[in-house]
């Protein structure tokens, strides 16, 4: 790695850039060089910054460095006054550019103009909101470097899996479980975009993607399967946690539903009564999104799932049960707080991925997808038929 501290390159001109020492008020001085030599840059940096920033006498060093920075022939504004009083501040001038939260949140109100599920939405800001607490949500967006990226993501490998709920995060080495390589990868890959996007948009000034190529460790590849027949049908009689999360009802009836549609989770979850129709004298499943009613879908495809006969009589005491309201009422819903972002039966999918590992440790709630589709094709179901009924 080329020297390049204290040292920032824009439009081919070399800037001194530090933070200043507390003793003199702490915030950011930034400076052109009027040079796009290297070598120049350095010395100039050697000779004045360096002693500057090691100098016990504040008035000296502060007049030094007026001193120096006058010799590049441009005229000085009110932030040397304010810096030669000691009264200079991080919020004084404009020299620092956009903060990361600036950046953050105008990012978040573009992001917000796409054809995103709340879901998704809640992704940018969870993963953003935490690239904010470790980085700092008042540093200079201009001054993050590929370093402070690789920072990002050490500092993340050694954090818990609940970090983000904590209000201190522990101390380092004394952490059981920690975010997964997979999560960690996410996290970078919402911070790249960021990035990328500022650069596109030319909301910072940078010579390059500081997050470009920062990686995290490979997580091993992730294997989904369909269930057998028979892990199918133990998956449907697993013993229900203690919890007050969800119901029996919830944890009897959801993985039946999957098993003969190949619905996702969340879109069983969100069923009511009124969405089961019938549709040419065949009952069927009316699953869509609608942001009215709360209803979202993966791939915002409307469609109608045909009922078989072998859940038929469930479906129908759903409807007994509940009426026009929701069929899973009681299936741990999960409400994003501030963000308004609701996530049906997280609860539920927390416990039964937990609990499906005794039957294999590569099997999960979606595997139950992938099984009706192997079942469909079995059947001879032509490929266009099952790609309807499963969205």
């Amino acid at each position: 790695m080329a020297d390049r501290k204290y040292l920032l390159k824009r439009g081919g001109v070399w800037y001194i850039r530090f933070r200043l020492p507390a003793r003199l008020g702490g915030g950011i001085f930034l400076r052109s060089l009027g040079t796009g030599d290297i070598t120049a840059a350095r010395k100039y940096r050697d000779l004045h910054i360096m002693p500057f920033l090691a100098g016990e006498d504040q008035y000296a060093a502060t007049k030094a460095l007026i001193s120096k920075a006058a010799q590049l022939g441009a005229a000085q504004d009110q932030r040397f006054k304010k810096l030669q009083a000691g009264r200079l501040s991080k919020d004084d001038g404009d020299s620092d550019g956009i903060t990361l939260r600036t950046l953050v949140d105008r990012y978040l109100d573009h992001v917000r103009q796409g054809d995103l599920t709340p879901a998704t939405i809640q992704a940018y800001n969870s993963h953003l909101g935490g690239f904010l607490r470790i980085a700092g949500e008042d540093c200079p967006a201009e001054f993050i470097q590929k370093a402070d990226i690789t920072s990002f993501r050490d500092r993340l490998l050694k954090l818990p899996v609940n970090w983000m709920r904590l209000k201190e995060l522990p101390p380092q080495g004394k952490v059981k479980r920690t975010v997964s390589p997979a999560q960690v990868g996410n996290a970078l890959a919402y911070v790249k975009g960021l990035f990328q996007w500022a650069l596109d948009e030319e909301q910072i000034e940078l010579e390059a993607n500081p997050a470009q190529g920062v990686k995290a460790p490979f997580a091993g590849e992730k294997k989904k399967r369909p269930f057998t027949n028979e892990e199918a049908d133990a998956a449907c009689i697993l013993p229900m946690p203690r919890t007050n999360a969800f119901d029996t009802e919830a944890w009897n009836a959801l993985p039946l539903i999957a098993r003969y549609t190949g619905a996702r989770l969340g879109e069983i979850a969100q069923l009511t009564g009124n969405d089961v129709v019938e549709v040419h004298e065949v009952t069927c499943l009316h699953i869509f999104e609608r942001e009215s009613e709360g209803k979202t879908t993966k791939t915002h495809n409307e469609r109608f799932v045909p009922v078989a006969s072998k859940i038929k009589p469930l479906v129908e005491n759903l409807l007994k049960q509940h009426g026009d309201d929701l069929l899973f009422p009681n299936c741990g819903n999960w409400a994003g707080g501030r963000h308004g972002v609701a996530k049906p039966a997280k609860a539920f999918g927390n416990a039964f991925q937990r609990i499906i590992k005794g039957v294999a440790p590569d099997l999960s709630f979606h595997s139950f997808r992938h099984y009706a589709v192997s079942q469909m094709a079995n059947a001879g179901i032509p490929e266009e038929v099952r790609m309807r009924i499963v969205g």
